[in-house]
């Protein structure tokens, strides 16, 4: 029988100590500029150190817009080189936005204006009339929601100067916060060197909306902005270090850095150094056997330093599993009833960690509400992509609607109790494998997981049954997937225990599920049946790297992740394209698979995939 390993984790966490460094962590990164992090990373190296953690890593990645690993093109590093303003002038004087006060109203990657400022008409948005925005050259533009990369485009191409963004929806709720809007790219989430810049100021709704309404009347409105910023080849870091284990193989927790947020992501990422902590200081106390696997965290720039870090197999080789412990408490749930999120990890990989830890969660906290969902390789879920092969999990709380990147507590105030439960549940995942290693209810932990897979098979196979707009030959392509999917989930379990589940024994269990009969044959399959092969190096999309601008910034039909993920150069276009619908429970649109199609001809025209026709 297992000890109850949530209530030993939980009094091995110091919250104290998890609260200090991470309020000391965000102090450091809060103003997002690069030339800071070196410092934020420096307190990292410490408080590894401090935790018990050995070969621990600090490396340099360059931020110099043209480095690309996977398609995410490094920025250009960014700095703040002074205050940054935006005022009225006429038709009277006014402070709208002030970067000492609210050091986001400075939108990071904004590219410094000509010294001494620019001064313009304020004009909105929502007064276009043409198709290519010429009326807003030479003027401000005044936008009621975060930038979108196609009309900002439009913008800087028709010679405007600059944007005022502000959230418009949020003014009932949270009319005095600001958005940090941190998407500035146009393909992609960053600009890269090729790219046009234009600077941003972000506001509060209501000073954005009583300029939204001034306008409105006819009224004519002058604006200074002065940014003043740095957009320069700089660096920014990877931090890594592990918990060593008996053999090789390690479990990973992933938290990204370098965001202005307490919890988004300072918690994270000293929760994830206090996880191994408490695993090691449990273990040196004879209180659970000595880790079987080591456990590794792995800090750096979400998805652009992951994506280096999971692309060099000598340290992604390593790893068996990950964690995701990006926005892990969040107040949504006390503040708007918004419920926290169990990911399991994404079809592509499938694991068994998600199983384990909803048992934690219902046995140890019955009270605490949350959702389940299926993984779609967002965020830094994406080692499970099938080109990495990593499962990898995600227990998170969600933002209340259009409050995230918010600086209002409902977003910046960490709920220290969710903090507590999820680290608990994430370390007594943990120690479980560890006593299931040394024999220490290991054949519980394969009947606890048999159960629970064979209990979500059940739902899945019934779910797919009443879905009215897959023929009968695509549920023949899900099944099949299904009985295998579950299968694998199960046998995941060897990666941690060697031994644990026995793989014919394990297959067997789904042949009930399977289709008794084939309804077509290759030959007549229906949809799209490419197979697609993606180039070494490439997973997912993002900054259309390979492709020069200006036919980089070409509107296509964006493929799910998850269905990219699928991709492994076997399976058919139209096999991954329904897969995916089935587990992120979306209907196909109209046309969308050719659509689909039509991007990855595209893709194939720049070298990112290659299709078998």
């Amino acid at each position: 029988m297992f000890p109850d390993l949530v209530k030993l984790c939980a009094g091995a966490l110091d919250m104290e100590w998890i609260k200090k460094h991470s309020l000391a962590l965000y102090e450091l990164e809060k103003l997002t500029s690069h030339k800071d992090f070196l410092k934020s990373t420096d307190y990292l190296l410490k408080v590894m150190q401090e935790a018990g953690f050995s070969d621990i890593e600090r490396y340099a990645l360059p931020c110099d817009g043209v480095t690309t690993y996977d398609d995410c093109t490094m920025p250009l590093a960014w700095n703040r080189t002074g205050r940054s303003t935006l005022e009225m002038v006429f038709p009277e004087q006014r402070l709208l936005a002030d970067s000492d006060v609210q050091p986001v109203n400075a939108v990071i990657w904004s590219p410094p204006t000509p010294e001494g400022g620019v001064t313009a008409e304020l004009v909105s948005l929502r007064s276009a009339v043409s198709e290519d925005f010429h009326e807003f050259a030479g003027k401000i533009v005044l936008w009621d929601d975060s930038p979108s990369a196609a009309r900002k485009l439009k913008l800087i191409q028709a010679g405007a100067l600059g944007i005022v963004a502000y959230v418009d929806s949020i003014y009932d709720t949270n009319p005095d916060d600001v958005r940090w809007m941190n998407g500035v790219g146009l393909r992609g989430w960053y600009y890269t060197k090729d790219d046009p810049q234009m600077w941003v100021f972000s506001i509060t709704p209501r000073i954005g909306r009583e300029l939204e309404e001034r306008l409105a009347a006819g009224e004519k409105i002058r604006v200074k902005a002065v940014m003043n910023t740095e957009v320069a080849p700089g660096e920014i870091y990877t931090v890594t270090g592990v918990i060593p284990g008996k053999s090789s193989g390690e479990h990973a927790l992933v938290a990204h850095m370098y965001e202005p947020f307490i919890t988004d992501d300072a918690t994270g990422t000293i929760l994830s150094i206090a996880i191994g902590k408490a695993l090691k200081e449990l273990s040196e106390q004879g209180k659970i056997p000595a880790l079987e696997k080591g456990f590794r965290v792995v800090f750096s720039m979400e998805r652009y330093g992951f994506s280096e870090f999971f692309n060099d197999p000598k340290r992604s080789g390593k790893i068996i599993s990950a964690f995701n412990m990006d926005s892990v408490c969040y107040p949504s749930l006390k503040m708007a009833g918004t419920l926290p999120e169990l990911r399991h990890s994404p079809a592509s990989a499938p694991g068994a960690d998600a199983v384990i830890v909803r048992n934690l969660l219902k046995e140890s906290f019955p009270g605490f509400p949350f959702n389940e969902v299926q993984g779609n390789l967002s965020d830094d879920t994406f080692p499970a992509d099938s080109n990495f092969g990593i499962p990898c999990s995600w227990l998170h709380t969600v933002p209340a609607p259009a409050r995230h990147h918010n600086t209002g507590s409902i977003f910046n105030a960490p709920d220290w109790e969710i903090a507590e439960i999820v680290a608990a549940t994430i370390a007594a995942l943990h120690a479980k494998f560890s006593c299931a290693a040394a024999g220490i209810g290991k054949e519980e932990l394969l009947k606890e997981v048999t159960e629970g897979v064979l209990a979500d098979a059940k739902s899945n196979f019934e779910r797919l049954q009443n879905i009215e707009y897959f023929n009968a030959s695509d549920k023949e392509i899900i099944s099949s997937f299904l009985a295998d999917h579950h299968a694998r989930r199960i046998l995941s379990l060897n990666r941690s225990i060697p031994g644990a589940a026995d793989e014919e024994s394990v297959r067997k269990l789904f042949a009930d599920f399977l289709p008794a009969k084939k309804v077509f044959s290759g030959e007549n399959a229906p949809g799209i049946n490419w197979v697609i092969t993606r180039v070494p190096g490439f997973s997912q999309l993002m900054s259309f790297a390979r492709v020069p601008v200006p036919e980089r910034y070409t509107v296509v039909r964006m493929p799910q992740a998850l269905m990219m993920g699928l991709l492994d150069g076997k399976r058919t276009l139209h096999e991954a394209f329904i897969i995916a619908k089935f587990f992120l429970k979306m209907t196909p649109a109209p046309g969308e698979e050719a659509d689909v199609a039509k991007t990855f001809e595209f893709l194939e025209k720049y070298g990112y995939c290659t299709i078998q026709k």
